[in-house]
């Protein structure tokens, strides 16, 4: 995903990554089940994030990858302009 740097990339790939397992995709099962395996290797591959970043990202992978992501429009959070963290941090 677009960012100018990892962080944001992260931020960015997360949130895709939840609004696809909120319509039930996950790596195993669903239309799209193919990009959420590669967004979910991309998260995982990730070095040099902050503690906390790294976390929250290990925190929501296990749960996107189960399909059981926090309740919210996470189509509609791709698109905040106060950046990716600011929706993921509200949780």
């Amino acid at each position: 995903m677009p960012g100018p740097d990892a962080q944001t990339r992260a931020g960015h790939t997360l949130l895709a990554l939840l609004a696809f397992a909120s319509h039930g995709n996950t790596p195993p099962a669903g239309v799209f089940r193919s990009h959420v395996a590669r967004l979910t290797k991309f998260l995982r591959s990730l070095t040099g994030l902050d503690q906390h970043r790294s976390k929250q990202i290990d925190k929501l992978l296990a749960k996107a990858e189960k399909g059981k992501v926090p309740k919210g429009d996470w189509l509609a959070r791709t698109q905040d302009a106060a950046g990716p963290w600011q929706a993921i941090d509200a949780l």
